[in-house]
């Protein structure tokens, strides 16, 4: 299968180089826990975000350029040159949606002239004399120079080797972000200003079939795709609506007690696995709680257990009813009653603390994807060089109960090494599955070297942080999206989300 043609020729995405984040991660900590909720400064952890890092942009218009400097003009003095309204623009630029991309990977000769001429940057005022293009869409670059698609976060890279000029374009952009960030933060720290620049998007408006906005009330915290419906869980009730209806109804009222959906897989008969979570501060400590339901299809317990291994985890369903429940290393087998059936302890091979996602296939087995485990390597040459000898491996393993093992390895590398987070992994119905990360929507067929990318991350209908995602029966791709306002309280600060438009989005990719 080849990969989906191009307005332009579009090669894999590249991390975003090592000095674009470790000069901002201080900074975030300090701001970690002043908001919460999606409205929140910054989230320093989301199931989506490339080195947890939301770098995005809005009505930064870059065409305004950056001028070079006819005298030496240090650093700091550069950056104190900018006037509020830069500063407010670049802070939303940098705190609102997906995290940055670009849309090739760096050159390692790209990588090595770009350390330098960062040096040369906060030394020695070596600034650019221009600056990257705004682009409105995609569709607007030329494939020549810096482009900067401010909507969805994506740096259009030229696909000839980048000069001296484009590449100092890219570092003084990341310098007045950082700058910007810390102006804001302690603005609003000293009284200066009373609260964080505005940049919360609205919701889109729903446009035909394409678009459907939920039409119900409730607060919708966790969703699951079911046979012919969604499962839309929020506190103490979970609802039902049909794909492609923006109503729902009640499947079942049920006091959580105080826990919330983490997850939910649909059972064989049109019944309800749904595992709970709660988290609860215990000193300096987090104690954390899980709960299993078994649902029929009138919304019936069937069971409710808490095992003590419960924490946490991912669930899937397979073909005979059993579920299964990965907590680290460790899979757990129940039937529909609750009774164990098998534990699987898995290798140390594999980075079961890390990101793992887990469905079931067309054969009616239960997959895995996981990743290879790495050792921690902190400083930044020596992982550069690991890397180069020992790429990012994605291992896809299916479970058989009733084989000795009770799983076996059926693929390796199976997402490119580039791609940094699994995202999530999906039943495809032209493709064995779909791989959904940062990067890109991928599909993978058992017995291809490598996932295959149908879809890049711009070309989604919407910034795709706090979104989930599902393969239709019919091969259509589901986005769903809260978009939220945030409650304040007394002393000015977020403290709850309260949605305020959920929208479907249902998108056909041709494969």
């Amino acid at each position: 299968m080849k990969e989906k043609e191009q307005l332009y020729h579009v090669p894999e995405f590249e991390e975003v180089p090592e000095v674009f984040h470790n000069s901002v991660m201080d900074a975030l900590d300090a701001i970690e826990g002043q908001k919460t909720g999606d409205k929140g400064v910054f989230r320093k952890s989301t199931a989506l975000s490339k080195f947890a890092i939301p770098m995005a942009a809005t009505v930064f218009l870059l065409v305004s350029g950056v001028t070079a400097y006819g005298a030496f003009v240090s650093y700091k003095e550069r950056m104190a040159q900018m006037d509020q309204t830069e500063i407010e623009e670049h802070y939303i630029w940098g705190a609102q949606g997906d995290s940055m991309q670009m849309n090739r990977r760096l050159r390692e000769t790209e990588w090595e002239r770009y350390k330098q001429l960062n040096v040369e940057y906060e030394t020695a005022g070596r600034y650019p004399e221009g600056s990257a293009a705004y682009l409105e869409k995609a569709e607007d670059y030329t494939g020549e120079g810096i482009g900067l698609l401010a909507s969805r976060s994506t740096y259009m890279l030229p696909e000839e080797e980048l000069t001296d000029e484009e590449l100092l374009e890219l570092i003084d952009l990341q310098h007045k972000w950082e700058y910007s960030l810390d102006e804001v933060i302690e603005q609003v720290a000293s009284g200066g200003r009373e609260d964080y620049p505005d940049w919360q998007p609205q919701a889109p408006e729903a446009d035909g079939d394409q678009i459907i906005a939920y039409e119900g009330d409730r607060e919708v915290g966790e969703i699951a795709l079911g046979t012919d419906c969604f499962y839309l869980a929020g506190t103490n009730r979970i609802d039902k609506m049909r794909i492609e209806s923006g109503a729902s109804e009640e499947f079942v009222t049920y006091d959580f007690g105080g826990m919330s959906v983490h997850e939910m897989a649909e059972d064989m008969d049109g019944g309800l696995y749904v595992l709970l979570e709660q988290h609860i501060p215990e000193g300096e400590d987090i104690l954390h709680l899980g709960k299993l339901l078994h649902l029929d299809r009138d919304g019936k317990v069937v069971f409710e257990q808490a095992p003590e291994w419960l924490p946490g985890g991912n669930i899937a369903v397979d073909q005979n009813g059993n579920l299964y429940v990965v907590v680290h290393d460790m899979v757990y087998i129940l039937d529909g009653q609750g009774q164990e059936v098998r534990r699987i302890q898995l290798p140390d091979r594999y980075s079961m603390t890390n990101q793992h996602e887990l469905c079931c296939g067309k054969d009616g087995a239960v997959y895995l994807a996981t990743l290879e485990k790495r050792p921690n390597i902190y400083d930044p040459a020596e992982l550069e060089e690991y890397l180069k000898t020992h790429p990012k491996n994605t291992i896809l393993i299916r479970f058989d109960p009733n084989s000795q093992a009770g799983y076996e390895e059926v693929a390796e590398h199976v997402i490119p090494e580039q791609v940094l987070n699994l995202g999530n992994m999906e039943r495809g119905e032209k493709t064995d599955f779909v791989f959904w990360s940062v990067e890109g929507v991928y599909t993978y067929n058992l017995g291809d070297e490598q996932a295959v990318r149908i879809m890049q991350m711009y070309e989604a209908p919407l910034q795709w942080e706090g979104a989930q995602f599902f393969v239709l029966p019919d091969g259509r791709l589901v986005f769903a999206k809260s978009f939220d306002d945030v409650a304040v309280d007394e002393n000015g600060l977020d403290f709850r989300s309260v949605p305020e438009a959920l929208r479907f989005f249902y998108i056909t990719v041709a494969d």
